[in-house]
């Protein structure tokens, strides 16, 4: 006999992650800038509640000022010099560990990098592009979960 596949529905978390996305796309293009790093922090600040995902937004804003600040320091030295992007990782970590924000540590480093590599602007204006864009991205996906089915926690019953 043919045994039924139990597959798990489509959540909202799923849908407002997408609607999150685009609408950062669409406002970064309408503001003539790349939406890749919105669309980063769109999806990963966009969890199942709105209180985890505003903590999630603050860490990916946390982890992308110390990216940033570490950013514009080392690409002004030397842009793309690999000691100074493995001595820029060692400091992001251990600042994250610092300042008790271990979970933005992934993503200040790859702040970093993106400036420290990818930067075709000096690096202070590419430091305030990847800032303004993660803003977005965080704003738009904390606002969608606010707004757009927000998650309830089931009541319990009363007996």
């Amino acid at each position: 006999m043919l045994a039924l596949v139990n597959i798990p529905k489509l959540g909202m978390r799923n849908i407002k992650t997408a609607i999150s996305v685009v609408l950062s796309i669409i406002v970064l293009r309408l503001l003539n800038m790349d939406p890749f790093f919105a669309c980063i922090a769109a999806v990963v600040t966009m969890q199942t509640t709105v209180d985890v995902s505003f903590k999630a937004g603050v860490e990916r804003m946390v982890g992308t000022l110390v990216g940033a600040g570490i950013g514009i320091i080392f690409a002004s030295i030397a842009p793309n010099n690999i000691f100074l992007i493995a001595l820029g990782i060692v400091i992001i970590i251990y600042l994250s560990n610092l300042i008790h924000q271990q979970n933005a540590a992934s993503l200040a480093c790859i702040v970093f990098l993106a400036i420290m590599i990818l930067a075709n602007e000096t690096p202070l204006q590419h430091a305030y592009a990847r800032i303004i864009e993660t803003f977005i991205g965080i704003v738009i996906a904390v606002i969608i979960n606010s707004f757009f089915f927000p998650y309830k926690e089931p009541e319990d019953e009363v007996i």
